[in-house]
């Protein structure tokens, strides 16, 4: 007897179909403050009555329980529940999606209630022996650290979610209150202007080893060999879409430069060698009331604790050596439109490297064709360019629409070390060592 192929449950909502937002990531870290807040031991005495925090992650992650809500690798967030009983009711899976979103609403101003709340405790209150000033600085750079490190390669889903239902309200109050956490002056590096004293630490690829992508200048036709490389080898659905890809670009954008081989971060989205710096750190600024532990006694710079490899490479791999004092021509980025400008003076178009969809992983409803830096060229007038902190909380993994020659493309920063300079042009020469991918 036949029977029909069981239909998979309809799932609340997709990245897909939600607008990702500059300063999601900076809203991320929001949240990630809070809940360091409201763990701390004294919470009860100065934010009596808030509530906690946890209650709509677990139920997000809980992907082993029947019908919980789960994040899956295809972008889709939610399921509802098929089996209620013995699930308190704050820890089950929303049912629709305005439930989803009423939590999602819920758990924003409840971020925003417990960073006002520890804002106004009494002097001494938050920490006994410190003060709110440095618990609250303490607290943030945690925060700052799992927020940059989880974002793209672990958490991106459900805070793509979270930042789409949330109403226009609670993304506005939280960017406020965001200004006001920067305000702390032990933060006040965080959206500092490049100063060369302040980064001592450096890392070069070797080229050999680890490979450069391929730029094709314009009017010039991309290397047979590097499409046939990059190609899916089985005849596919996704072989003609990349195909029908790459043939759009070559019909109407070969008058600007294309650049095939990249990967997400963003020294691989270059056709020369790039060389990064850290700002230096110091691991005193994450203390807690028992002194800094083995984890943090490393963050001796913004590669040890900050972005999505933070801590990977280790130190001893760095080159430690000051950057002579001088002047050195630095693009800024401060916000997501400091990068369209940069892209837009040098745009670089990413031609699709097989079937890898990485950049759109990310992009919530944008979808397109999308570019990047030419380093190569820009090298011409800038030595480097910086990101700050601050400029990564506002555009790291944001899509950004850019109007190029009638062409609308799309742009986003991926990759970059908060806090960090990529130089075309190397200030210190020989000095930073080359180091075998090989290595790490």
């Amino acid at each position: 007897m036949f029977e029909p192929r069981p239909t998979e449950e309809p799932r609340l909502v997709s990245t897909s179909e939600c607008v990702v937002r500059p300063g999601i990531i900076q809203r991320a870290w929001l949240v990630e403050l809070a809940s360091e807040l409201c763990a701390l031991e004294t919470a009860e005495q100065w934010g009596s009555g808030i509530g906690d925090l946890w209650a709509l992650d677990i139920a997000i992650a809980q992907a082993a329980s029947p019908g919980g809500m789960v994040v899956l690798s295809n972008g889709r967030v939610g399921e509802p529940d098929k089996e209620k009983s013995g699930i308190p009711e704050e820890l089950r899976a929303p049912e629709s999606r305005d439930d989803l979103a009423a939590r999602c609403e819920e758990e924003g101003f409840r971020t925003i209630q417990w960073i006002v709340a520890a804002f106004d405790a009494p002097e001494g209150v938050l920490e006994k022996g410190r003060s709110n000033l440095d618990v609250m600085a303490s607290a943030a750079l945690r925060a700052l650290r799992e927020a940059t490190l989880t974002y793209a390669f672990g958490d991106f889903e459900k805070d793509i979610v979270r930042d789409a239902l949330w109403g226009a309200d609670v993304r506005e109050r939280l960017d406020r209150l965001s200004l006001r956490v920067l305000d702390l002056a032990p933060l006040e590096w965080l959206s500092e202007e490049f100063t060369p004293r302040h980064y001592g630490y450096h890392f070069a690829w070797d080229e050999e080893s680890s490979g450069l992508p391929t730029q094709a200048r314009p009017g010039q036709k991309l290397p047979t060999g590097r499409l046939r490389e990059f190609r899916p080898r089985r005849f596919s659905k996704e072989r003609r879409v990349f195909d029908q890809r790459v043939r759009a670009i070559e019909k109407n954008l070969s008058g600007l430069p294309r650049i095939i081989g990249t990967s997400w971060d963003a020294p691989s989205q270059s056709a020369i060698a790039l060389v990064r710096s850290f700002r230096t750190t110091d691991p005193r600024w994450m203390e807690n009331s028992t002194g800094a532990s083995d984890e943090w006694e490393c963050c001796v710079c913004t590669n040890q604790f900050l972005g999505d490899d933070a801590g990977d490479l280790p130190v001893k791999y760095l080159s430690r050596a000051a950057i002579p004092a001088g002047h050195y021509r630095i693009a800024t980025i401060h916000s997501g439109q400091d990068w369209v400008d940069l892209v837009l003076k040098y745009p670089m178009v990413m031609v699709p490297s097989g079937t890898s969809d990485w950049v759109e992983e990310w992009s919530g409803t944008a979808r397109g064709t999308w570019v990047t830096l030419d380093w190569q060229k820009a090298s011409e007038d800038v030595d480097g360019v910086y990101v700050s902190v601050l400029g990564a909380l506002d555009a790291a993994y944001v899509p950004l629409a850019v109007s190029i020659k009638e062409h609308e493309l799309w742009t986003m920063m991926t990759g970059w070390v908060p806090g960090s300079v990529l130089w075309m042009n190397d200030p210190l020469g020989d000095a930073v060592t080359h180091v075998s991918a090989a290595l790490i």
